[in-house]
């Protein structure tokens, strides 16, 4: 049985959100708003997968940016 839309949405539980069938979809954002993976007819599993692994690398360089500022390294030595 499918359903055109979502019963419940769980914000924040970690597990991929689609805008229809998971990897014959797009995949969307915690949020369910933003398209993080865009569908194209014919994708296979393996170039969903390669594209949803580049769009988490992405974030998690956006993170340690953010994190850090502007992402560069620091030195930061103690002061004695």
């Amino acid at each position: 049985m499918f359903y055109p839309q979502r019963v419940v949405d769980f914000e924040g539980d970690g597990l991929e959100k689609w805008e229809g069938l998971s990897d014959g979809s797009n995949l969307l954002d915690d949020k369910g708003e933003e398209v993080l993976v865009e569908f194209e007819e014919g994708m296979g599993k393996e170039e969903m997968d390669e594209r949803k692994k580049k769009v988490k690398e992405d974030g998690d360089e956006k993170k340690r940016k953010a994190e850090n500022g502007d992402g560069k390294k620091r030195n930061v030595k103690a002061k004695v």
